[in-house]
């Protein structure tokens, strides 16, 4: 949506033991292969944010309805841990309740999945506050395994582990890489403190700003120069498009307004809008492939930009792009 108005972290290296408590008499189920190399509809926002974050490793940016093994969910477990704490994981350890170690490509059951989630939760030191959905039995909570049954529950009040519909948990079902993509980024988000958040959104529109100088490059024009002023009209602007998605404020004004608000002096302007994009290359390209939105990026006579990120309350992203002369 566009509109044209004229007038180190401290790095330590960790060891992290990942005990995986399953009996050794458990049967190891068979699952089958599916090679579907884009997620469901339901996954696709979890995934491409983890993607973007860089939590979800290239080797699993494909076969997402495959069954997820132990040493991919350690794989995005450690690339969580390290994005939370800022330690580097160096090592891991499979071993069942007997100590025995096991190995990393065996695939997981959603049982299993539970056990080893509520354990990250756990070393994390996350604090949950009260459960969000009532623990109620399961309608098939007599096939889920003793060893697995409080972290089954606890994972599931706690609003991070959803069951399959109809009461069911389906215990000894596949754990698919989707499934472990999207709680993961469940977990990511409960352990990432806020500063982390705000950090991210900095991030990411100094990104956007850098994308644009590339295109204006190109394009022969001069780059554009990040305005303190623009920023701050610009984080104002996201904060209200999940009210709004217009370039209409909520209080009825047009959206040039939110510059006479703070101050800012300007004969010309224009405004991009975007939401649900998940990584400032997937905004851009959304506004890249529209006339109206690339030719305020590249209009010759804008000198300043401010660019505000915004995540709203359901985790999706809008995004504003704000260009004065």
């Amino acid at each position: 949506m566009s509109v044209t108005r004229k007038n180190r972290i401290l790095q330590r290296s960790v060891l992290f033991l990942l005990i995986i408590l399953i009996l050794v008499s458990s049967p190891t189920p068979a699952f089958a292969l599916d090679d579907a190399n884009t997620p469901s509809a339901w996954a696709a926002p979890s995934v491409s944010r983890g993607i973007s974050l860089g939590v979800v490793p290239d080797s699993l940016q494909s076969k997402y309805s495959r069954t997820m093994t132990r040493g991919e969910l350690a794989v995005i477990a450690s690339s969580l841990i390290e994005k939370v704490t800022g330690a580097r994981v160096v090592s891991f350890t499979y071993r069942d309740t007997n100590g025995k170690i096991v190995t990393s490509n065996e695939g997981l059951t959603r049982e299993q999945a539970s056990v080893m989630l509520w354990k990250l939760i756990n070393d994390l030191g996350i604090a949950l506050s009260k459960p969000k959905i009532e623990a109620r039995p399961f309608s098939d909570e007599a096939d889920i395994a003793s060893w697995a049954l409080d972290s089954v529950k606890q994972i599931y009040s706690a609003g991070i582990m959803s069951g399959v519909g109809n009461n069911y948990f389906a215990p000894k079902s596949g754990f698919t890489r989707e499934q472990g993509i999207c709680i993961l980024m469940n977990i990511f988000d409960l352990a990432r403190p806020l500063d982390k958040e705000a950090e991210i959104l900095k991030n990411y529109s100094a990104e956007i700003v850098r994308l644009v100088n590339i295109e204006r490059a190109k394009a022969g024009v001069t780059p554009l120069t990040i305005s303190p002023a623009l920023t701050e009209a610009a984080g104002a602007r996201v904060l209200e498009l999940e009210e709004r998605f217009s370039h209409t404020r909520p209080d009825g004004r047009e959206g040039y307004t939110v510059i006479d608000d703070i101050g800012f002096t300007y004969e010309t302007t224009g405004e991009n809008l975007a939401k649900g994009y998940t990584s400032p290359k997937a905004a851009m390209d959304g506004w890249s492939i529209s006339d109206t939105h690339k030719k305020n990026m590249l209009y010759p006579f804008y000198n300043n930009i401010g660019v505000g990120v915004y995540r709203g309350a359901s985790g999706k992203y809008y995004w504003a792009q704000i260009f004065t002369d």
